[in-house]
């Protein structure tokens, strides 16, 4: 040690510590060490004691520490001080560049219970550690496990384990049983897999990190990449370069993706190819009829974060895992001699596959499209032989030819989008097919592909929704092993055909939005099996459904969406019978004037009522006896103006909607709502709260956004000491009103209040509740500043339906919109408040800024135009895009096309070849600038037969072809006078003015 010291050249120092020695023993002034030396001297050569003693007596001369009469914890603390001081070690440096996550903060607090009897904060976990130094030897694992369970079982310790990946058997050594630690112990272990060991004796907790909103993650990325809060307006170039995948992460996936089984990695490669943004149910189907067990499979990715499942039971997976997914299948062909991978989804390559002769047996899974094309692309036998293993085929606006005996026998999916009313093929016998999707093809029921279709013994999922042509479901007596039906949205279908009662297997009916279907056929009512129907007119009352009165027979029946309410006064009732649907566990059913029957209250195992949008006046009192109900919704039930008293019965409602309802006041028994968690009462037309609110201790949550007859907030609440939030607005005239009821708010501890236009009103007085609330603990939110100029442009948009305004703003500024362009663009277009930001707006976005429209161009193109963002023809614009910049035309050319006269840019492409060849053959090159101006506002804007009339007129007035031309190209406008306005000019020209 004294020697490593001289050799560091000052840099090292010793810090002795006397422990049941003193001073001059170390000085060899007693007989401890010099007896001691004295015998070492017989082993080893006078130099080396000689050494020996040197370095002890120079230790003693260091100032140190003596224990013999001093505690341990207080030697502890000194120690502890002085290394630091010496080290300079100071709190860690924390960057200012990180963005606060609030919410997902409180959220972990809670989880944690930080606030329980049982201290575990840090400081009184420091002052608990007061183990007694000692020397430890561990000599196999059961001996470390003793030792953790005898010396900390009666201690409260904290456990950090961070970036676990699948190693859970050497963490089962460390901290398996609850018994090894003290109460209040935690243990937080951090880690990208869900699997967590069971904890004998402990409670497990599992916490998900939620992804960044937008505006959280641009303000990182900003005052990391920049250093400000927003990113400069030139740096969108740098975003296609962002998505370059790393080589060090993907190798970190990569090893994720090799610990999982080889069932695990095939469904993990089909997701990464085809299913993103796909209901998971299909292809569980498929995954079923292939010998895998796909519900545990897709927990296990799940698990192991590689794949997600969204609120819509659809696959979501990040881009750097499709990205891994899609170039593992791309390598797979250089492991097999450069034959086809096994997964195509690109149009190109499918393509190229279809035309070869070798190699077609590797493939499984293929996608063809013909969006946009010219022509449809025809399969016949000689393009589809061969491909033995394929067993999925994904075709837009593709047709089959010819005969078609023995081709696809392996086929389980085949997803045939936009197909054709005329079947061209003969002999396809799918004998294998499992799930068939028609979505949005022309098919009618007398097209002739049904006849094969009767034909696939294994089928299970037939999709037929948006097919408009159809007026009534086919003859599907022959699919007897049909589990799933959709025709949602099918809205010329007036009936389901009677053969829907021999489909003995069917689970799941879904015929909504179709707007004609007046009711469900009584043979639906013996399909023993049927497990979920939904019927619901989304947003739409003109006709209704009938449902039979033997509806009470399904007695396997769990869900039932249907909508009984119609504009007219044939509304339909709920039958009687619906009380012996003993399973059924989710109503949704829009009601007429009719009150719903007494009978409703025998649904004991109901977990879900929602009766949004009906026109009933009362609730039944029978209602109390859904003693498993956990959600109740009265949205927009105007005509209802109270709950009945018995509502108290309802012992495990979590959460109650009552928004936009005529309901004035809350009974009394609401107060034994025991596990409510939220109360949504937006828009409603309450007049007070009631004290017996304070009596909900788990309440979190309590809107009361828009009820502008509410007239006070009460005190009662002040007992909640949870993280209630409360969200609230006034009308101007309520203001005053809320604001002198702050300080019931600044009493609780930990309120987060979120507040609307009306602060700009009284901004004064509005920060004094939200400091004195922020004192407290909470957190205060103030909606964005302009909102207000939209609230009283226009009154009667109800920006209480929008539950994502915010982000809708918060994205749009992300683009470099400013307060002015929102403005406008809200204050003419306030429905874009509606849009979703990530799955209506980014993509299109994207698309344009990939496209050449940024910064101003794009603001632009979104002010003159914004409809683009809603409704855009993708396809179709990029290959107009892509189209015109090989015929010649400016990348600026392109732009002001595109921006002036974005519906002639989304006309089809046959138009539009057309177009561009009838201007070049008039001598106007695409390279200069009249040649956008003859296109858009010439050509695109009339039809052949148009053009041709006012030919004729020049004609008839003594002009020849190359006339014509030649003022096209000087002019083009002049050719985009009506007929008679050209005679007329011409007339004057020549007649009156006698010019020739």
């Amino acid at each position: 040690m004294v020697e490593s010291k001289e050799k560091s050249s000052g840099s090292k120092k010793i810090l002795p510590i006397f422990y049941d020695v003193g001073v001059d023993d170390v000085k060899l002034k007693t007989d401890l060490y010099t007896g001691a030396l004295l015998k070492h001297g017989e082993k080893f050569s006078t130099d080396i004691v000689h050494q020996w003693e040197e370095a002890l007596r120079e230790a003693g001369e260091i100032k140190g520490w003596e224990l013999k009469d001093k505690g341990y914890a207080d030697f502890a603390k000194e120690f502890v001080r002085e290394v630091s001081a010496e080290l300079k070690v100071k709190q860690k440096y924390v960057t200012g560049s990180l963005v606060e996550r609030i919410a997902q903060q409180d959220a972990l607090i809670s989880m944690l219970d930080l606030k329980s009897s049982d201290d575990v904060r840090l400081r009184q976990l420091l002052q608990d550690l007061d183990v007694k130094a000692a020397d430890i030897t561990i000599t196999d694992e059961n001996d470390g496990i003793q030792i953790i369970s005898e010396k900390l079982q009666n201690r409260k310790v904290l456990v950090v384990l961070d970036d676990v990946h699948d190693h859970w058997e050497h963490i089962g050594k460390l901290a398996r049983e609850a018994s090894w630690f003290g109460v209040g112990s935690r243990i937080i272990i951090t880690c990208r897999s869900r699997r967590v060991p069971a904890f004998e004796g402990g409670t497990v907790k599992t916490f998900e990190a939620e992804p960044m909103e937008f505006e959280e993650s641009l303000l990182l990325f900003s005052r990391h990449a920049f250093g400000k809060e927003t990113p400069p307006h030139d740096s969108l170039d740098l975003s296609k370069e962002a998505k370059i995948p790393d080589r060090k992460i993907q190798d970190r996936l990569k090893i994720c993706y090799d610990s999982l089984r080889w069932e695990v990695k095939n469904i993990f490669l089909d997701i990464a190819c085809f299913f993103i943004n796909e209901e998971k149910t299909k292809a569980i189907y498929m995954w079923q009829a292939c010998d895998f067990e796909p519900e545990l499979a897709v927990q296990e990715l799940v698990d192991a974060s590689l794949v997600k499942l969204t609120d819509e039971n659809k696959f979501w997976m990040h881009d750097q895992l499709r990205d891994l997914g899609r170039k593992l299948v791309r390598d797979e062909r250089l492991k097999h001699h450069r034959k086809p991978c096994t997964r195509i989804w690109m149009h190109e390559d499918a393509l190229k596959v279809l035309q070869d002769e070798e190699g077609k047996e590797n493939v499984e899974m293929l996608s063809l499209s013909s969006e946009g094309l010219l022509e449809d692309c025809v399969l016949t036998k000689h393009e589809l032989k061969n491909f033995n293993n394929l067993r999925f085929l994904s075709l837009i606006r593709s047709n089959f030819s010819g005969d078609l005996e023995h081709v696809l026998p392996k086929l389980i999916w085949l997803s045939w989008h936009s197909c054709r009313g005329v079947f061209q093929g003969t002999n396809l016998y799918l004998k294998n097919l499992v799930v068939l999707d028609l979505s949005e093809s022309s098919v009618s029921e007398t097209w002739t592909g049904w006849r094969y279709i009767g034909m696939c013994e294994e089928l299970k999922v037939l999709d037929l929704k948006r097919c408009n042509r159809l007026t009534k479901t086919p003859d599907l007596s022959m699919c007897t092993k049909l589990e799933r039906l959709i025709l949602k949205d099918c809205i010329n279908l007036v009936k389901i055909d009677r053969s829907v009662g021999k489909l003995k297997c069917l689970r799941y009916l879904n015929a909504s939005g179709c707007r004609y279907l007046r009711e469900i056929p009584r043979e639906v009512c013996c399909l023993d099996g049927l497990v979920d129907i939904v019927m619901i007119m989304e947003g739409s009352f003109e006709d209704s459904h009938k449902l039979p009165d033997s509806i009470g027979r399904l007695s396997r029946l769990r869900g039932l969406c249907v909508s009984l309410r119609s504009s007219s006064k044939d509304s339909h009732k709920l039958p009687d019978s619906i009380g012996r649907l003993s399973r059924l566990q989710r109503l949704c059913v829009s009601l007429g004037s009719s009150r719903p029957p007494s009978s409703l209250g025998d649904l004991k195992s109901l977990t879900m009522l929602v009766l949004s949008w009906s026109k009933m006046a009362e609730l039944p009192e029978s209602i109390g006896g859904l003693v498993k109900l956990e959600f109740l919704s009265l949205f927009f039930c105007r005509g209802v103006k109270e709950l009945p008293a018995s509502i108290g019965g309802l012992k495990s409602l979590v959460e109650l909607n009552i928004s936009m309802s005529g309901i004035v006041q809350l009974p009394d028994s609401v107060g034994n709502l025991q596990k409510l968690k939220v109360i949504d009462m937006r828009g409603c037309d309450i007049m007070r709260l009631p004290d017996f609110l304070g009596n909900l201790e788990k309440l979190e949550r309590l809107d009361v956004y828009g009820c502008k007859f509410l007239q006070d907030i009460p005190s009662a609440i002040e007992g909640l000491t949870s993280s209630l939030k409360v969200s609230s607005y006034a009308w101007e005239k309520s203001c005053d009103r809320y604001w002198n009821q702050h300080e019931a708010i600044v009493r609780l501890r930990r309120w987060r209040i979120s507040v609307s236009s009306s602060v700009v009103l009284h901004p004064a007085r509005a920060l004094r509740p939200l400091e004195s609330a922020e004192q407290c603990g909470g957190h205060a939110s103030i909606s964005l500043p302009f909102f207000f100029f939209i609230f009283f442009q226009w009154p009667s948009f109800d920006l209480s339906i929008s539950a994502n305004f915010y982000a809708v703003l918060s994205f749009l500024k992300s683009y470099g919109f400013d307060y002015t362009l929102l403005a406008s663009l809200i204050s003419h277009h306030p429905e874009f408040l509606l849009c979703r930001p990530q799955t209506t707006l980014k993509p299109k976005t994207d698309f344009f800024i990939g496209n050449g429209f940024r910064g101003p161009l794009f603001h632009e193109l979104i002010r003159r135009n914004p409809n683009v963002l809603k409704r855009t023809h993708q396809s179709t614009l990029r290959q107009n895009i892509e189209f015109r910049l090989r015929e010649g035309v400016t990348s600026d050319g392109v732009s002001k096309f595109v921006v002036n006269q974005p519906r002639a840019a989304v006309q089809t492409p046959q138009r539009v070849v057309s177009a561009v060849k009838s201007v070049k053959r008039m001598g106007i090159e695409p390279k200069y600038g009249m040649f956008i101006h003859a296109l858009l506002r010439i050509m695109l804007n009339m039809n052949e037969a148009n053009w041709n009339h006012k030919v004729e007129v020049l004609k008839s007035l003594g002009w020849f072809e190359e006339d014509v031309h030649s003022t096209f190209r000087k002019n083009p406008s002049c050719l985009g006078l009506s007929g008679a306005k050209i005679w007329e000019v011409m007339d004057f020209y020549l007649n009156t003015e006698k010019i020739v």
